[in-house]
């Protein structure tokens, strides 16, 4: 684990593979709430350094061991962290960027707003930042998981300890800092999607076939025609982790596709 200044904050990184690899690194980001780099630790990141690929991860503000600001949690603060923690870790190559979840939407912010920074996106079960992704899969959605946690740090001894340790986590989150007011704020006032065809990389959307974000497709094939769309049958949301196997296999194959050396590019 190394621990980096980006925007102000101490953001926790962790990677894996060869940092010496042709290609830029790809980064991966994770979703809101209860997630962490830790679901990539033991999911998608052994899988991709295979391919020796460097693998970096990173927690979100006021997610894992990165520091809990008291404010700053708008779409834009988080934009922000990603670009200047890409601009120490890779200052010289564009980065490869997979997010589940919101950590998809933050993916594109940064594709679209420095296009020459970012090689490629990959999007598991999310879209870009629109009013329909922020109702799906924003602060809509905080609602069941802020209950669910908060009962769970009112009793840790009923949940398994790495539970309740994401429970004391989220319970500060929401009463100490201006969290759900900022992902609020963000919902309301979403970027123009105009302003995503500035992203020409390549992308890649891999959707549960059972998941309310499959209702995105249209909308992301409409501003990202580029788009490799993949449905996957009886997945849901949670797709990470219950399909593991069969998003690394197509997360390897685009990355190969579109990887600088292929010659398919």
């Amino acid at each position: 684990m190394t621990r980096i200044i980006a925007n102000g904050l101490g953001v926790n990184v962790a990677e894996i593979g060869a940092p010496d690899h042709p290609a830029g690194p790809v980064v991966l980001v994770h979703g809101l709430a209860g997630d962490s780099l830790a679901s990539w630790y033991f999911t998608l990141a052994p899988r991709i350094a295979p391919t020796g690929r460097r693998v970096v991860m990173y927690d979100l503000r006021g997610h894992g061991s990165t520091e809990t600001p008291s404010s700053g949690y708008r779409f834009d603060d988080f934009v922000t962290d990603l670009a200047e923690l890409t601009d120490q870790i890779s200052p010289d190559a564009p980065v490869t960027l997979i997010g589940n979840s919101f950590g998809a939407p933050i993916s594109f912010g940064l594709a679209a707003r420095r296009p020459d920074r970012v090689a490629g996106v990959a999007a598991l079960d999310s879209g870009l930042p629109t009013t329909e992704m922020f109702a799906l899969a924003g602060h809509l959605r905080l609602a069941d998981r802020k209950e669910r946690f908060l009962r769970a740090a009112e009793s840790p001894e009923s949940v398994p300890a790495n539970v309740a340790r994401r429970a004391r986590r989220i319970k500060r989150l929401l009463h100490e800092t201006t969290f759900e007011a900022d992902l609020r704020v963000s919902a309301e006032n979403p970027p123009d999607p105009r302003t995503f065809t500035a992203i020409t990389q390549p992308v890649l959307c891999v959707f549960g076939g059972e998941s309310e974000a499959r209702r995105l497709v249209p909308e992301t094939s409409r501003w990202l025609p580029q788009a490799r769309i993949v449905v996957i049958a009886g997945a849901r949301h949670s797709l990470l982790f219950t399909h593991t196997d069969r998003v690394a296999a197509e997360i390897s194959t685009w990355l190969a596709d579109t990887s600088p050396s292929s010659s398919r590019r």
